[in-house]
């Protein structure tokens, strides 16, 4: 279900809240289900992406803000360089995306159970060479 929307408010209300209010709060993600909720479970943040109490420890720690700030600018930079975070996708590059994804623990044998054999068996004999 989405409702029209109002250009006037986005123009007069939103877009001016987002760029000039300092105490803007932003965060949420609202979902609205009809069906198949009773059956719904949620993952952690932290098993979805096990960095963030890391970028917590660095933000705490007892330095400089700025210091702290810059910090966590690097390591979110390296985070986004392993595919379990971000990653480019191209049709011709599956296999080897898959494997990178293997190598660096995002996805186990199990995720690729509906997969095709033919599949599976590819992504087996290329483990075998690169992992």
């Amino acid at each position: 279900m989405q409702r029209t929307l109002d250009v006037t408010r986005v123009v007069n209300d939103i877009v001016p809240y987002i760029t000039d209010d300092e105490d803007k709060f932003m965060g949420s993600l609202i979902v609205d289900i009809y069906q198949g909720y009773d059956d719904m479970t949620f993952e952690s943040v932290d098993d979805v992406y096990p960095a963030i109490p890391g970028h917590i420890k660095i933000l705490s720690q007892d330095k400089n803000a700025s210091d702290n700030f810059w910090e966590l600018a690097d390591r979110i930079k390296k985070d986004q360089k392993s595919p379990g975070v971000i990653i480019e996708y191209y049709k011709q590059d599956v296999f080897f995306d898959v494997i990178r994804l293997f190598k660096d623990g995002v996805i186990t044998d199990e995720d690729l159970a509906d997969f095709s054999d033919d599949f599976r068996d590819t992504i087996k004999e290329l483990k075998k060479r690169f992992i």
